[in-house]
């Protein structure tokens, strides 16, 4: 599977990371194999093995993380204007803005 970073160390610093003891936690957009991109969180962690350099990786959907994250900031900013717009024309103007920020 196809990935893209979305971070700033190669996948190799990630994985000699784990392998040092620390638990590394980072984003990552996987490709479907129909070409959708899906937000991922990456946690890798060293496993105990006294032969082998061992790592195991947990790969975590973040699509409905977002999607609620988006709508809790859409609703926030709307109701932030609903106290502080003197018209209705001016609130009708902030609610679109907030809502085509955010996408679908």
């Amino acid at each position: 599977m196809r990935a893209r970073r979305r971070h700033h160390h190669p996948p190799r610093d990630w994985i000699d990371r784990a392998l040092a003891g620390e638990t590394p936690v980072f984003e990552w957009v996987h490709r479907r194999p129909n070409g959708a991109l899906v937000p991922c969180e990456v946690r890798l962690v060293r496993l105990p093995d006294a032969g082998r350099s061992l790592v195991r990786g947990s790969i975590t959907d973040n699509t409905e993380r977002r999607r609620r994250e988006r709508i809790q900031q859409a609703t926030f900013e709307i109701s932030e204007a609903v106290h502080t717009t003197e018209d209705l024309s001016s609130l009708f103007r902030r609610v679109h803005e907030s809502v085509m920020k955010r996408g679908s």
